[in-house]
């Protein structure tokens, strides 16, 4: 069995040392590539120094999130890998927990994604986001019954951000890749609504653990608050179950809409959106292609 483990970092000197050790101590080994995003810190030495296992991919420039991870899906497709591990820079992971987590992959292939339980980086209680978030909107029987003890294997759910998936490599083969179009937020949101298409489940492993550090330090950039309203009106544009003219007429209805509403930042959102519309129409005939995003 083939596992492999992409992260991608960008200025990550505090996190990478505890995130690649913590690798290092799994009961399961993986192939490590980290893809770096132009770092101007101590990231790269750290990682020649000192773990000369892992595969360094350096680009030039900042590529984003998804389209750096991207690299390494490629590379696990091409070299027939069973499993892939996203893991984000600012986490650890239990020692057993990629064991865990492919357990329950093997003995429930309907998820396409698989996703541990989520703690603080300290480990002293729930990460914040996907406490209020995954827990609270999108799996709350898992809180419940946490709170009663009485837990599953499994819970699916509807979401869960990509700061720890385990994917099969039938998702890539079926879904692909993640869309270059999201540069930062929004990418693991797409790739979930992708999923619909296959009927494809994404689930969370409680007996499982990753420690996070999770917080969300892009939100309070006004710049990067501009990158979530862009993305979030692409994701509402590439609703796979809308048919695509409809997609279209709703998304230039919502144009006139928050033009006219006086915000200033989800208009500048949408006109961004609306002169890249060409590429949100060829984003969204992609997305419906196997190994999309990967050719």
């Amino acid at each position: 069995m083939t596992i492999y483990t992409i992260i991608v970092t960008y200025n990550g000197t505090q996190w990478i040392e505890k995130c690649l050790d913590s690798l290092r101590q799994s009961t399961l080994q993986s192939h490590i590539i980290v893809i770096d995003n132009a770092s101007t810190d101590d990231t790269l030495s750290i990682i020649r120094q000192k773990y000369p296992e892992v595969e360094l991919i350096e680009s030039d420039k900042n590529l984003g999130f998804g389209k750096a991870n991207n690299i390494g899906l490629r590379k696990a497709l091409n070299d027939n890998a069973d499993f892939v591990l996203l893991l984000n820079q600012d986490t650890r992971i239990e020692r057993e927990m990629m064991e865990k987590l492919i357990d329950v992959s093997k003995s429930n292939p309907g998820y396409g994604i698989l996703s541990p339980y989520h703690f603080s980086y300290e480990g002293d209680k729930t990460e914040r986001y996907f406490e209020e978030w995954v827990l609270r909107h999108y799996t709350p029987d898992l809180d419940t019954d946490k709170e009663s003890g009485t837990l599953k294997v499994v819970y699916t759910t509807s979401f869960v951000h990509a700061a720890c998936w385990l994917m099969p490599i039938e998702t890539i083969k079926k879904v692909g890749g993640f869309d270059p179009l999201f540069f930062h937020y929004g990418e693991d949101n797409d790739f979930i609504q992708r999923m619909r298409i296959y009927q494809m489940k994404v689930g969370i492993v409680p007996d499982a653990k990753l420690f996070h550090q999770g917080t969300n330090w892009g939100l309070a950039d006004p710049g990067d608050k501009r990158w979530f309203q862009i993305n979030q009106s692409l994701l509402l544009f590439k609703t796979p179950e809308a048919s695509g003219p409809g997609s279209l007429l709703l998304f230039l209805r919502q144009v006139v809409k928050v033009h006219l509403s006086g915000n200033r930042v989800i208009a500048s959102a949408y006109r961004r959106n609306l002169i890249r519309l060409f590429r949100m129409i060829k984003s969204r005939r992609e997305q419906r292609k196997s190994f999309a995003y990967l050719n």
